[in-house]
């Protein structure tokens, strides 16, 4: 089990689920990397981008070397039903790449919502 304050998966579902982010920001978090985020306030602003944004890049935030992008999907109710992720070594992310995997990611989460039976997107 991943906490909920790193990696991709993990903070997409803090973000969109007002329970699970509750209890992230009122407990004690551990700093895994020189990346990891772990004040209130860097993790209220994370959940925020997250939201606005639509998806996570999680740069080596619990493992050095490691990266990944995620996003939501969402079931029949517009409610979080899941996240899909895409993750490896942190050098596949780079620049001229990061643009296209987040499509792909998004593209699959998407479809995958719409499969579910989840309302359109406003």
């Amino acid at each position: 089990m991943l906490p909920y304050h790193v990696a991709g998966g993990p903070t997409v579902m803090a973000a969109w689920d007002d329970t699970i982010r509750e209890r992230v920001l009122s407990a004690p978090r551990k700093r895994y990397t020189d990346k990891t985020d772990i004040t209130r306030e860097a993790l209220e602003t994370k959940f925020a981008r997250i939201r606005e944004q639509g998806y996570v890049f999680a740069d080596e935030d619990l493992n050095n070397g490691v990266a990944v992008v995620s996003a939501p999907v969402f079931g029949p109710t517009g409610a979080l039903s899941c996240t899909l992720s895409l993750g490896g070594a942190a050098q596949g992310f780079g620049p001229d790449r990061l643009d296209h995997i987040v499509t792909a990611v998004r593209e699959a989460c998407a479809a995958l919502s719409e499969r579910l039976g989840a309302p359109a997107p406003r």
